[in-house]
C-alpha cells in the first residue's frame, strides 16, 4: 500500500478471539498504517486498556471470558471511555448494530466486512483526515 494512502498512525487495540478473524483484521489494520496491540480475551483487552490510551478498539462482542454477548463492549467502554469502539459481530440480525451501540460501541460492522469499511470508519472518526 502506498504511504500516501495510509491512515495517520494510530494506536488500535484489536480484541478478537477467533484466529482467522484476528489475523485478517490485524493485517488490514497494519496495512492501513495503524499500530496494533492484540487481545484474545476480555481480561487481556482490559489489561491493555488499563495501560494504554488507544485511539480505537476493534472488538468482537463475543469474547470467551465474557458472561454475555455484549459484556465485552460494556466492560471495555467502562475501562476506557475515550476510545472509539468498533464492534465486529457475526450476528447479522436486524437491530444488532443498535444493540452494540446501546452497549457502548460507537460503530458496528457485521462480519464478514470489507477492510475498506473498517478503514472508512478509522479515517473518518480517529485520524482527523
Amino acid at each position: 500500500m502506498d504511504v500516501a494512502h495510509r491512515i495517520t498512525t494510530r494506536e488500535v487495540l484489536l480484541a478478537e478471539p477467533d484466529p482467522l478473524n484476528r489475523h485478517a483484521a490485524e493485517l488490514a489494520l497494519r496495512r492501513f498504517g495503524c499500530s496494533v496491540d492484540v487481545a484474545t480475551s476480555l481480561a487481556d483487552a482490559e489489561s491493555h486498556l488499563a495501560r494504554t490510551a488507544y485511539d480505537a478498539v476493534v472488538v468482537n462482542p463475543v469474547m470467551p471470558d465474557a458472561d454475555d454477548e455484549l459484556q465485552a463492549i460494556r466492560r471495555l467502554r467502562a475501562t476506557r471511555s475515550g476510545s472509539t469502539i468498533i464492534a465486529t459481530t457475526a450476528v447479522a440480525l436486524v437491530g444488532e448494530g443498535e444493540r452494540c451501540r446501546r452497549a457502548g460501541a460507537d460503530f458496528c460492522l457485521i462480519k464478514p466486512y470489507r477492510p475498506s469499511a473498517l478503514r472508512a470508519l478509522l479515517e473518518e472518526h480517529i485520524s482527523g483526515a
